[in-house]
């Protein structure tokens, strides 16, 4: 590990990632605490998370346009468009504002789904596949360990100073984010186009395999089921904080902290089961 971050374009890249995921890791938590408070619905509050999730079912749309276009310049742009992206969330202010923020959270998950793929496909470009496995844990780690803070920094940042600030902070963390990955070095080569009517028979192609690859169907099965489900829960997470705790919307802040501990555990070992169960990095 200490290998892979000597080198100076994936420290960039990680700090990028970093950066933009603490920012974003603290507006998302804080948003939807902030609909609690302006609507006193748990469901309303839950919502937020599931327009995020709604927008990620795109990922794969987002994928194919990772394979079209070089990944560095794709990743500057989506976190400048996403900088735009959250201004309006900059006129929330009652109950009948609301509707703003889910239409931003699902806008959110459309760029999420883009970057993600983006990302990924950039980090292959910068790492050898043999140290894929050690570079995918020390990142998971390094990411689950924001949820550590991120939260609560995000509920601390709403209690005291309101919406406002945290906006105009994930705000300025996509932009830092975007002038790191401009700082990179690595030169990619562009892509070739695809020919009249082969992009969509490449994205068919892909479905096909996967729903013929027994392994890659009940993969993509389950995490669809698990990241849908995922937005669902969030709404009884408020709930139980409320009826069940008899605590502030904020304390969610508290509860999503706790829940990075056994992420980073994860993370930690990831590479070292990978390496045990099959042999072979990704």
């Amino acid at each position: 590990m200490r290998a892979l971050l000597a080198r100076r374009d994936v420290r960039l890249l990680v700090l990028a990632r970093l950066i933009d995921t603490a920012g974003s890791n603290a507006l998302w938590i804080a948003l939807g605490i902030r609909v609690k408070e302006l609507t006193g619905s748990s469901s309303a509050a839950g919502l937020t998370f599931f327009a995020f999730v709604l927008g990620t079912l795109a990922a794969p749309l987002g994928g194919a346009l990772a394979d079209r276009v070089r990944r560095r310049p794709l990743l500057i742009v989506l976190n400048l468009v996403s900088v735009v992206m959250l201004t309006p969330l900059l006129s929330v202010h009652d109950r009948h504002d609301v509707w703003v923020c889910y239409v931003v959270m699902v806008v959110y998950g459309l760029a999420s789904g883009a970057t993600g793929s983006a990302m990924t496909a950039l980090t292959q470009t910068l790492i050898p596949p043999g140290q894929l496995g050690d570079a995918n844990g020390l990142l998971q780690t390094l990411l689950q360990g924001l949820r550590l803070i991120a939260p609560l920094l995000g509920a601390g940042v709403l209690a005291a100073y309101g919406l406002g600030p945290l906006v105009a902070g994930d705000a300025a963390t996509f932009a830092l984010a975007a002038g790191l990955l401009a700082l990179i070095r690595h030169r990619e080569e562009r892509p070739q186009p695809p020919q009249h009517g082969e992009r969509g028979a490449r994205i068919a192609a892909g479905f096909r395999y996967i729903a013929r690859t027994p392994a890659l169907r009940q993969a993509t099965i389950a995490v669809v089921i698990a990241v849908v489900a995922f937005g669902f829960s969030e709404s009884v997470l408020f709930a139980v904080v409320d009826e069940g705790l008899h605590r502030p919307p904020a304390f969610v802040g508290l509860l999503s902290s706790l829940q990075g501990a056994g992420a980073i555990a994860a993370g930690m070992a990831a590479a070292v089961l990978m390496r045990r169960a099959g042999g072979k990095e990704p």
